[in-house]
C-alpha cells in the first residue's frame, strides 16, 4: 500500500490542478482521493500567495484580502507581510526580489537530496542542506569554517526526516557527492519550506538585496524558532547565532 501511495503522490505531481480537483471529487478509490488533496494543499497555498500579492499591489487592504479568505486580518498579515515590501517595490518602479540563480541551484540541489532518500517533498532541511552544497557562495563559507560539511548535514537531516536505509545513519559521512541537481524531479515544497523562502525574502529586503541568494535562506534557516536550522546546528557543535550574525556581516560589507 506504501508504494502504491507514493505512486500516485508522485503521478499528482505531474497533473494541472483542474486535473487533481477532478480526482479529488471523484476518487476510484479513497487512496487517490486522500492523494490528490495532499498535492491540491500545496498547489493552493502558491496560489493563495500569488492572489495575495496581486491583491496588495493593487492596493487592498488586510482587512479585504482577509475577508475574501475567510480569515482574521491578523492572520493573513502575519502569513504575508513580509511580501508587502517587495511588491510596493515593484508598484513604485523599483525591482523586485528575484530567485538568483544560484538559489535556484539550491532548491534543485533540496530536491535531488529529498529525492534520493524517497521523500516526496521539500522540508526546511533539506533547504538547509541545498545551501551547504552551494560552493563558492558567502553561505557554504561560513558553514565551513564553523566545521558544517555537506557530509554531517546530510546526515542529520536524514536522521531528522528518515529516509532509505541507504541513505540514513552514519553511512553517510562516507557518502559520496550528492545526486545531480539536474535530474531532479520537482517536488512540492512543505509548509516549512515555504515559510522559510518567507522568511528570506524579508532578509533580502532588509539588507537591500535585487536578488534571494543562498545566504538569505541560510539567514532564514537559522532565525526560524520552530525550524530545523538551529536545532541542526546546535547538534553538530556551531552556534547558530554565531553563524548568522558573522554572514550577516559579510552580506553587509559587500552589499
Amino acid at each position: 500500500m506504501a508504494d502504491l501511495a507514493s505512486t500516485m503522490e508522485m503521478a499528482d505531481a505531474q497533473l494541472s490542478t483542474v486535473d487533481l480537483a477532478r480526482r479529488a471529487s471523484e476518487p476510484l478509490d479513497p487512496g487517490e482521493g486522500l492523494s490528490a488533496i495532499a498535492t491540491l494543499r500545496g498547489r493552493l497555498g502558491d496560489l493563495e500567495q500569488a492572489c495575495v500579492e496581486t491583491a496588495i499591489g493593487e492596493g487592498w487592504s488586510w482587512s479585504r484580502i482577509a475577508r475574501h479568505l475567510g480569515v482574521s486580518r491578523q492572520a493573513v498579515h502575519r502569513k504575508y507581510a513580509g511580501f508587502q515590501s517587495v511588491v510596493n517595490g515593484r508598484r513604485n518602479g523599483r525591482r523586485s526580489i528575484a530567485l538568483s540563480e544560484a538559489t535556484r541551484q539550491a532548491i534543485q540541489r533540496a530536491m535531488a537530496e529529498a529525492q534520493s532518500v524517497g521523500h516526496l517533498q521539500v522540508d526546511a532541511g533539506h533547504l538547509l542542506l541545498g545551501v551547504a552544497c552551494s560552493d563558492r557562495e558567502w553561505a557554504h563559507q561560513v558553514l565551513r569554517e564553523a566545521g558544517i560539511s555537506v557530509a554531517r548535514t546530510r546526515d542529520q537531516v536524514s536522521r531528522l526526516h528518515g529516509g532509505s536505509a541507504r541513505a540514513t545513519g552514519m553511512s553517510l559521512l562516507d557518502a559520496g557527492p550528492s545526486p545531480p541537481s539536474d535530474e531532479a524531479r520537482p517536488l512540492p515544497l512543505a509548509p516549512s519550506a515555504r515559510a522559510v523562502l518567507r522568511e528570506a525574502v524579508r532578509e533580502a529586503a532588509s539588507l537591500g538585496s535585487e536578488e534571494l541568494e543562498p545566504a538569505h535562506l541560510l539567514l532564514a534557516l537559522l532565525r526560524a524558532p520552530k525550524g530545523p536550522g538551529r536545532p541542526l546546528m546546535i547538534r553538530m557543535g556551531a552556534d547558530p547565532d554565531d553563524i548568522r550574525a558573522k554572514l550577516r556581516a559579510l552580506l553587509e560589507r559587500t552589499s
